[in-house]
């Protein structure tokens, strides 16, 4: 429409008498090619060198003449729909001269006339003009991948489903896992409600235009349509009755999809399963588990012949120190390890292959042949026989009996020992002996009448014996083994029992290794020989090491305290049970160490558990799959029934491309004209009944260029319109959504909901939870489903009411004046968040952009309510004491048998945990020693399960070392070669500096030959690189009391074992020990109360750090350790420093290629050694400083024992002292069956979140509510539908700027319209302004009582309108004329200012 054509629209034309109106002529005069018209009947006189001329058409480069061609496009023209003459689909311009209505010549077929009904004036003639826009998300290329998005969700929760169905679960929890599967279904629901809203928004703004350019239709379902003002539910029953179907099924899906995100919170919880993953849902167990076995034997007896004491050890360990079997071996069995990715607490059971050895014995006779003694050993003259073999062993001992003058003193000698038959030293000839005799001898030892230096016959004699003549033999076959985690339930041998055995592997290689354990090199053995064990007191059985540990093997067997009597043992069956019984046990000992090494093979096992996992809900998932096909469906229908050619020339969006396309719509402008302030009443009376539709009409001369006129045809005439303007008002109706009463409620919630969030958190904290759940199919819906449709529905409101904001965005802006990007070309509703986000944050729109950022933070409510709460195992909990049942002494007397036998116990036990990787005794963890506790004050309604955990912080000891290192040149380094100094082949010294005597400083080792423990030489090969190192007790005298220090000197040789052997590199370390305690918060498990390290390691709290007088046993000697055979020279200390389990590359005690730095090169291997050193340091503590209390009985209501009975040593001093002895514990019970429960539990980090947002959405909306105090003075009404803008816009002056075709062209050349000259451009506002009328069609009015007698009353409207600001033009609005030209010197008395561009 043209500035002269808008200028005519508040003026009443005359009617001629046939009712027909009087038309206006148009004068044109051509300047150059440009057409400018000059309506005659302007109230004032243009002047081209005036901003007030109207301003020149900018057409786009379409034409109506002959020579241009345009197609027909069903979707944007009424001709498509009949309401035109001519067929369907044949009218073209392309060949025709449209002028004052008619045709002539070939042009197509003249435009039908339009039923009167629809408007009195002259019945418009319609072009079939391509429209050039259609919405960008309403589009099949966009439809179609919903579609398949949607559908493959469908799927993927069907084969979660499934898998979770067959699986019992999708896995164990674990804190990423329970969040991530939880978390994604509902975040990816929510970003495709995200990603449909800008769907959903354009099936809305267009469904009136839809409808318009179909043909005529009521103004209710098109002009007055304000889909996106109405709730989704009225969306969708409005648009199928008004078969609007496009906008029908947005709104509909994204109600679905607003459903799925609800359910999706309920689709994967965490629940108490009991089965087996991969089981039917009615089985307990399953027989297709796979398991990963980790071990397989091997035939090679290399580290069989290299095994050392290792097997001995670990024999020594498990029966007298209360540790547990390796993995991989049983009481008779040595089996292949496995695992599984079960969870934790399934019992597993599985066939692998297992080792077993025994003992083939037959009775044999036994020849005494008299008793001699020499050089103080007495010796019974025996030779056993069976079968063919005879065997000459005698029995020997350094002393049968104490030594009593005179006396017969009956005894019992026990032996398991080795020889063959006839002296033979072929393999197939050796022989176990297993030997049992009742003796007696003469006490005098030697006897009076022999030499002490020869042999003697000695008055003795064997009352009564049994012995046994055995071979060993093994084999390997399938056994079943059930385990529990990580500990060991049973093996049993396999019912298809199918025996191997090795073919380079021969029985007698484990009777060799045997035998070899108890080599002179083993300290440790000879202590456990030619002795009576204590077990058997006041009796003698003068056993010998094996004998020794194959007896007291009996005792855990037979019975705590309660070993075989000495008689039994003369029964031969028994005997044999006792021998075999140890034979079977070291011998898997030693096979599982030495026979096996590491693999990767599949098996099967049978498995049973009772675990939470992660399960998919059935009923959710089925409804899920049923409402995502019901969505999938409803976007396929949008694809067919969404426009698939451009309906209108421009986008809609904003306020200038509606003024662009109501332009030229007159007469709907005539009818809105004064409704501008209304509200939606008034536009409804003023357009119902009415029908409209859209078209192109062609311009008045034929030889014009451009496409025509873009309008809304139908309505009222303007000659019978009556303009009304409705009385100025300074407040309107709050928007919706908008007004304070429901802020106020919102925020009171949101307030309600932070407050409710933490209280319930804390309460669920206090009470283990909120209320006992169940884990059947619906219950768990109360706690996901619910709370999410709670802050679903307050995200809704926020999300709604930003979209309210974003809409109304540019009238608050033109309510206080803006440019013309800030207002009128924009369009924040039709944007992703984030980008309307980004634009308001760099335009500082506080009202939108807080606004906004409410609606981002609301858009996460719903995603972390879905792990808001969940069902959960509560354990019982109870308050309880560990009482302390003994204490670490100030002194190094010998302690009570119970604690040591033979005081190496440490050092073995630190052997065990460091090389044959054993867990740690009770009450020890690395270099921690516990005192010993019981547990008490547990009320008597509790039961105590196996997996039972006490909570505590208790005090324990620990090593101290204040250390210093020693680089080479600070060293005293001698190397004698070709020598022998006090039995040292080629010595080495090492010296470390200092004012100690030389001796206290220097370390002697040989640089030829690797020594056992008791300094023999020992027949491994040398390295001629080979390394070497060394560990010494060097205590300092200082005055009365001596300072424990350890001296350790390492480092590497050249041409070792050789007279040529050279120093290549040598470092040292001193360090001075002290003992210290520290308060350690630590976690008891079972009954027995062990410390499980992969459940919770202990925590030293080093605040607590304080030094105590526990007395250090200067009597440790490294060589009682493990010795671990090296190719290097390497004691006992530092062969298991470089094999243990905390071990480092022998390479470390050399020089380092890659670090010039001395001090930093030692680092690591002092920072190993200190480590060793504070866990063989425990181990000693643990057996030698520990002393048993005796407490009497509390007293009625006493929280502890009063009194406290200590040991004392020889002198009567007492050995140590404790200040408290009962320490406060919490007792956890994870058992169902014993207490524990299952109860919904609220999230600690989801409720913070959750909370976050909730506070971050509160203060930003308060924020966006303070920018915007007042939102009913902004609009009287939505903006969102066409007939509310085309108002706003009717009485406004944008019409009288805009050239002829403005609908064609871009948003930049409209702006190019609203220029006061050159560079300034003009602003924008919303509101009252007074109406210029003719003097004829002002009111009179009568002001009573008033001197002025008459006046003329003046309208008020309600519009848009431009602001000239000054420059070439402008100043209108303050009085200076149409014509006035304001420079810039003159600004500051104009008000309404412009900024330049």
């Amino acid at each position: 429409m043209s500035y002269q054509e808008y200028a005519q629209l508040g003026r009443n034309n005359r009617n001629n008498d046939n009712g027909t109106q009087q038309g206006t002529r148009n004068v044109y005069r051509e300047r150059g090619r440009d057409e400018v018209p000059v309506r005659t009947g302007r109230p004032y006189t243009g002047s081209i060198s005036s901003f007030s001329v109207p301003r020149r058409s900018m057409t786009p480069a379409h034409s109506s003449s002959s020579s241009t061609s345009s197609s027909l496009s069903p979707s944007n023209s009424a001709s498509q729909k009949g309401y035109l003459g001519g067929a369907k689909g044949n009218a073209s311009p392309t060949n025709s001269q449209w002028s004052d209505g008619s045709n002539s010549g070939t042009q197509g077929p003249k435009a039908r006339i339009i039923p009167t009904e629809l408007t009195d004036e002259k019945k418009p003639e319609l072009l079939n003009v391509p429209m050039t826009w259609r919405p960008l998300y309403l589009r099949r290329r966009i439809l179609a991948p919903f579609t398949v998005v949607v559908t493959g969700l469908a799927v993927g929760i069907g084969a979660l489903y499934d898998l979770s169905n067959r699986n019992l679960g999708l896995g164990p929890t674990s804190t990423a896992g329970h969040y991530l599967w939880r978390l994604a279904p509902t975040a990816i629901l929510s970003l495709l409600i995200a990603l449909w809203n800008r769907i959903d928004y354009q099936a809305k703004i267009i469904a009136p235009w839809v409808r318009l350019s179909k043909g005529p239709a009521k103004a209710e379902k098109t002009l007055l349509l304000d889909y996106p003002s109405m709730w989704q539910p009225v969306v969708v029953v409005r648009g199928f009755q008004n078969r609007d179907f496009a906008a029908a099924c947005a709104a509909a899906v994204s109600v679905l999809l607003r459903v799925l995100v609800a359910l999706s919170t309920g689709l994967i919880t965490l629940s108490l399963v009991s089965g087996i993953p991969g089981a039917p849902r009615n089985m307990s167990s399953l027989s297709n588990v796979e398991v990963t076995v980790q071990s397989a034997f091997v035939d090679n007896t290399t580290d069989m012949t290299n095994a050392g004491a290792l097997a001995f050890f670990t024999m020594v360990g498990l029966q007298q120190d209360n540790v547990y079997f390796p993995d991989g071996v049983s009481e008779r069995f040595a089996y292949q390890k496995f695992s599984s990715d079960l969870p934790q607490g399934s019992v597993v059971e599985t066939g692998v292959e297992g080792f077993s050895a025994e003992l083939v014995c037959e009775a044999a006779e036994m020849e005494f042949n008299g008793m001699q003694v020499s050089r103080g050993i007495q010796q019974f003259n025996t030779t056993f026989s069976a079968g063919g073999c005879a065997i000459s062993m005698p029995l020997t001992s350094e002393g049968f009996v104490p030594s009593a003058s005179g006396t017969q003193v009956p005894f019992f000698v026990a032996r398991l020992g080795r020889g063959s038959c006839g002296d033979s030293g072929r393999a197939e000839d050796q022989r176990m002996i297993v030997a049992f005799a009742s003796a007696t001898m003469d006490a005098r030892s030697p006897p009076t009448n022999t030499s002490a230096s020869n042999f003697a016959q000695v008055n003795g004699n064997i009352t009564s014996s049994v012995q046994l003549i055995c071979q060993p033999t093994y084999s390997i076959s399938r056994v079943r083994v059930t385990m529990q985690d990580s500990t060991l339930l049973g093996v049993a041998e396999s019912s298809r029992r199918e025996n191997r055995t090795l073919p380079g592997v021969k029985p007698w290689d484990f009777a060799e290794a045997f035998f070899g354990s108890y080599r002179s090199e083993n300290e440790l053995a000879s202590l456990y020989t030619d002795i009576s064990p204590w077990f058997y007191q006041p009796d003698i059985v003068n056993v010998d090491a094996a004998m020794f540990l194959a007896l007291e093997l009996q005792i855990g067997r037979t019975g705590p305290g309660s070993p075989i009597s000495p008689n039994e043992l003369l029964n031969a069956t028994i005997l044999q049970r006792v021998a075999d019984d140890y034979f079977s046990q070291y011998s898997a000992v030693l096979a599982a160490r030495s026979l096996t090494q590491p693999t990767s093979i599949q098996g099967q096992a049978t498995a049973s558990t009772v675990s939470e996992r992660l399960q998919v809900s059935p009923l959710i998932a089925k409804l899920m799959i049923i409402l995502m096909g019901i969505v999938a469906a409803l976007v396929a229908a949008m694809g067919l029934t969404v426009p698939t050619r451009g309906i209108l020339p421009r986008d809609p969006g904003t306020i200038m491309d509606m003024a662009a396309l109501v332009s030229n719509s007159r007469g709907l402008l005539q009818v809105l004209r004064g409704a501008g302030g209304a509200d939606l009443a008034t536009l409804r009376a003023r357009l119902t009944g009415s029908d409209f539709y859209t078209g192109v009409e062609a311009y008045e001369r034929a030889d014009s260029t451009g496409s025509g006129y873009f309008k809304i045809f139908g309505g009222q005439t303007q000659g019978t319109a009556k303009t009304e303007y409705v009385k100025e008002r300074d407040k309107f109706a709050y928007p919706s959504l908008l007004h304070p009463g429901q802020r106020g409620a919102v925020f009171l919630i949101t307030v309600g909901l932070i407050v409710g969030l933490d209280l319930g958190y804390q309460y669920s904290t206090r009470n283990g939870g909120l209320f006992d759940a169940d884990d059947d199919t619906y219950p768990h819906l109360l706690w996901t489903v619910v709370p999410t449709v709670v802050v679903g529905f307050v995200a809704i409101y926020y999300l709604a009411s930003d979209i309210v904001v974003r809409s109304i965005a540019p009238f608050i802006a033109l309510r206080r004046g803006a440019t013309f990007e800030q207002s009128i070309s924009l369009n924040l509703a039709d944007r992703a968040l984030p980008m309307a986000f980004y634009f308001t944050a760099r335009s500082r729109n506080l009202v939108v952009g807080a606004s906004t950022a409410v609606a981002i933070f609301s858009s996460f409510f719903v995603i972390f309510a879905a792990t808001l709460f969940h069902a959960a195992t509560v354990p019982a909990t109870a308050q309880c004491q560990l009482l302390t049942r003994d204490f670490f002494s100030q002194s190094n007397g010998i302690p009570d048998d119970g604690f040591c036998n033979f005081c190496q116990n440490g050092t073995v036990l630190s052997s065990l945990v460091l090389d044959a990787n054993m867990s740690y005794p009770a009450f020890t963890f690395e270099d921690l020693a516990y005192p010993s506790f019981s547990l008490e004050n547990v009320p008597d309604d509790m039961e105590l399960p196996d997996d039972l955990v006490v909570n505590a912080v208790v005090p324990a000891v620990r090593s101290s070392l204040q250390c210093k290192s020693f680089r080479q040149s600070e060293l005293a380094i001698s190397l004698q070669t070709g020598s022998t100094v006090n039995g040292v082949v080629n010595p080495l010294q090492i010296t470390l500096p200092g004012k100690a005597d030389v001796d206290e400083n220097t370390v002697t080792i040989s640089s030829a030959q690797n020594l056992d423990s008791l300094g023999n030489p020992l027949s491994t090969a040398i390295n001629r690189d080979a390394f070497f190192g060394a560990g010494e007790y060097k205590p300092l005298a200082d005055g009365n009391t001596t300072i424990p220090r350890w001296v350790w000197v390492w480092g590497q040789l050249e041409q070792a074992g050789t007279d040529q052997a050279r120093i290549r590199f040598v470092a040292a370390l001193v360090c001075n020990e002290t003992m210290q305690q520290v308060n350690v918060a630590t976690s008891f498990i079972g009954s027995d109360l062990h410390i499980d390290a992969e459940y919770r390691p202990p925590v030293p709290d080093e605040e607590t750090v304080t030094s105590v007088p526990v007395a250090i046993d200067g009597n440790l000697d490294y060589s009682e350790l493990i010795q671990l055979y090296t190719p290097h020279l390497l004691d006992p200390f530092f062969s298991s420093l470089v094999s243990s389990r905390f071990a480092i590359p022998a390479t470390s005690l050399g020089p380092s290629t890659s670090d010039a730095d001395e001090v930093k090169m030692i680092q690591p291997v002092v920072e190993a050694i200190t480590r060793q050193h504070k866990i063989i340091r425990a181990q000693i503590v643990n057996t030698w400083n520990r002393r048993g209390t005796v407490p009497p009985l509390p007293s009625s209501g006493a929280a502890q024992p009063q009194s406290v009975v200590f040991p004392v040593d020889s002198s009567g001093v007492i050995m140590g002292n404790a200040t408290t002895l009962a320490f406060p514990a919490v007792l956890t019970v994870s058992n169902l069956d014993s207490g524990a429960a299952r109860r919904v539990v609220q999230d600690m980090i989801s409720t913070r979140i959750l909370q976050a947002l909730l506070s971050a959405t509160l203060i930003a909306a308060a924020a966006s509510w303070l920018a915007l105090p007042k939102p009913n003075t902004i609009l009287p009404r939505s903006p969102t539908s066409i007939a509310s803008m085309a108002a706003l816009l009717a009485d406004g002056n944008l019409f009288g700027q805009l050239g002829r075709g403005a609908e064609w062209l871009s948003l930049e050349d409209l702006r190019g319209f609203f220029k006061d000259g050159l560079h300034v451009s003009m602003n924008f506002q919303l509101g009252w302004e007074k109406v210029r009328r003719r003097r004829r069609e002002e009111v009179q009015t009568v002001v009573w009582g008033s001197s002025q007698g008459v006046f003329y009353e003046r309208d008020h409207a309600f519009g848009v309108s431009a602001i000239r600001t000054g420059g070439w033009g402008g100043g209108e609005n303050v009085g200076l004329g149409l014509k006035a030209r304001v420079g810039f010197n003159h600004r500051s008395h104009v008000k309404d200012w412009g900024w330049r561009t």
